[in-house]
Order: C-alpha cells, then sequence, then structure tokens
C-alpha cells in the first residue's frame, strides 16, 4: 500500500510568502486575513505588501504578528506609520513599547 503525506495545513499561506501576485491583491489580502494566523504571518513576511497594510496591521494584530513587524526596520524606516500603528496598538506589551520608544 502507497501512503501519501501528510498535506500540510500550511500549503497554501506558504505561497503567500513566494507570491508574485500584485500588490493591490496581498492588500486585499490582508484584510481578508484577519483573524488567521498562519496566512497573516506569510503575508507579513511578503516584500510586496504594501507598506500601507502593514501599518494598518501595526493597528491591531498582536503577538508573534507584533514581532514581525517591530522587526521588520526596512519597513518601519521607509513608511513611519507602521511605528504610529504599532505605537497604537492596545495588544503591545511593555516589552514592545520600550522598543518602540528606542525608535
Amino acid at each position: 500500500m502507497i501512503r501519501r503525506p501528510p498535506r500540510s495545513t500550511l500549503f497554501p499561506y506558504t505561497t503567500l510568502f513566494r507570491s508574485s501576485l500584485p500588490p493591490v491583491i496581498l492588500d486585499f489580502l490582508a484584510d481578508t486575513l484577519m483573524g488567521n494566523l498562519p496566512g497573516l504571518q506569510m503575508l507579513l513576511l511578503n516584500p510586496k505588501l504594501p507598506d500601507e497594510a502593514v501599518a494598518r496591521l501595526a493597528k491591531v494584530v498582536e503577538g508573534d504578528l507584533l514581532e514581525i513587524i517591530g522587526q521588520n526596520q526596512l519597513r518601519i524606516i521607509r513608511h513611519p506609520a507602521i511605528i504610529e500603528g504599532l505605537a497604537e496598538n492596545p495588544n503591545r506589551s511593555e516589552e514592545h513599547t520600550s522598543e518602540l520608544q528606542s525608535h
């Protein structure tokens, strides 16, 4: 009997990271995937995701997603609204707050 390998639950989301989708579609997906942690993780790691979408997400995400946004210094320098969104986020921890103050 030939057994199939287990299907990865991340498969559809890993395509978001490697995706060559136009930025406008990635922007749309940022709103559509709200609440979907694996999808948003992959989307936030995609360099083609518009900075405006990252700034919107910075205001509302939590946990690991805040880490991903906060560690992308190139985006933060390029688009200061991201740091403003992080500062407005009620889900940020004290550690995130001290990191924001250092920027």
